[in-house]
């Protein structure tokens, strides 16, 4: 630096490392929206997969097993079908609506005893926002047994 002032030189380097800097910073922010927006999905895609679940083992075996034959509840199909934001039933936000989800009940028998297999797969559908965070492409899949009541 001369009395002058400051070189181009000199100015040029400082706006090299303040943009250095800049870029990291940009970097970082990025990378922690990303982070946080696939647990945001993943929770919700949890939360998805847990809600059936709780309300067979609620209604227990012998209702899960007849909704097996019959589905009487048009939220939970036994077949794969794209969640609806449902304002009658559980608030959930909209982001919703970028998830199928999947629900089979199988029968089976150990011993005497008979029992339902229940499972949910959650997983986002092509060209949604969830697609884009979520970094489980394959989606969640939970599963529970329920066992027959013993007399």
């Amino acid at each position: 630096m001369n009395r002058w002032g400051m070189s181009l030189i000199e100015v040029l380097v400082a706006l090299f490392i303040m943009a250095g800097a800049l870029g990291q910073i940009v970097w970082t922010l990025s990378y922690a929206n990303r982070s946080t927006m696939d647990i945001y999905y993943k929770n919700l895609a949890l939360a998805l997969a847990r809600e059936p679940l709780e309300i067979f083992k609620g209604k227990g075996f012998t209702w899960t097993k007849e909704y097996a034959r019959h589905p009487c509840i048009p939220w939970f199909p036994l077949e794969p079908y794209k969640v609806k934001q449902e304002k009658n039933w559980v608030d959930y936000p909209s982001a919703v609506e970028d998830f199928y989800r999947d629900i089979s009940i199988k029968e089976g028998k150990i011993g005497s005893r008979g029992y339902l297999k229940i499972e949910v797969q959650v997983f986002p559908s092509l060209g949604g926002k969830a697609m884009a965070f979520f970094s489980r492409k394959e989606g969640v899949s939970l599963e529970t047994l329920l066992f027959e009541e013993v007399p």
